[in-house]
């Protein structure tokens, strides 16, 4: 009956038993390696930084009675990982959070949380310094809110609070208008030129 059995139904040796818990063991330990080389990201808070545009009595006391209205008129900073980000007439810069100099803070409001590694994060600021170098700022159509505004949808998914552009919008509407009434004053003034000018022949 012994010569009738199968290999695999003898019991294995002591050392293929050794041979097989250790190759488990050093497949756990790997798994447990790689787990560790590839750390599961967290989410990381966003916050919006908000300044009075200088220190001065009357722009205190402007923003203050703006508020009412739900309007002011700010510089923001976006801070994330350490570093709050802004767009100026030099461009894109960083500074400490709340430590924007030539501004006064006033207020700090939570914009999210970004799920971005911190090397991404500054992946997209570095691809956004095209569109937004220092020359073309514009303090009614694209100023440091806009960026800010555009910078939390990238991170969050979140706008700003409209009062914080309304002041932005506002004035691009009333420079939008100025152009159109502008244009319609130059085509009048160009026909009335026209027509005294047939005349005088």
């Amino acid at each position: 009956l012994a010569s009738c059995c199968r290999a695999s139904d003898r019991p294995r040796a002591p050392a293929a038993r050794w041979a097989g818990a250790a190759m488990g063991a050093m497949t756990s330990c790997y798994d447990s390696l790689r787990e560790a080389d590839s750390p599961v990201l967290q989410p990381t808070l966003v916050t919006l930084h908000v300044y009075d545009l200088d220190a001065s009595g009357a722009m205190l006391m402007l923003n203050r009675v703006l508020s009412v209205w739900g309007s002011g008129m700010f510089h923001t900073g976006v801070e994330v990982y350490g570093q709050e980000w802004s767009f100026g007439m030099r461009g894109i810069r960083a500074c400490a959070p709340r430590e924007n100099k030539g501004h006064a803070y006033f207020e700090s409001v939570p914009m999210g949380s970004t799920m971005m590694a911190e090397k991404e994060v500054l992946e997209v600021i570095r691809s956004l310094r095209e569109a937004w170098r220092g020359w073309r700022y514009d303090l009614v159509t694209k100023n440091c809110c806009h960026f800010a505004d555009m910078l939390c949808q990238r991170l969050t998914g979140s706008r700003v609070p409209d009062r914080i552009l309304s002041l932005a919008a506002t004035g691009a509407a009333m420079s939008s208008a100025a152009d159109k009434v502008g244009m319609k004053v130059g085509l009048v003034t160009s026909f009335a030129s026209g027509g005294r000018a047939s005349r005088s022949r």
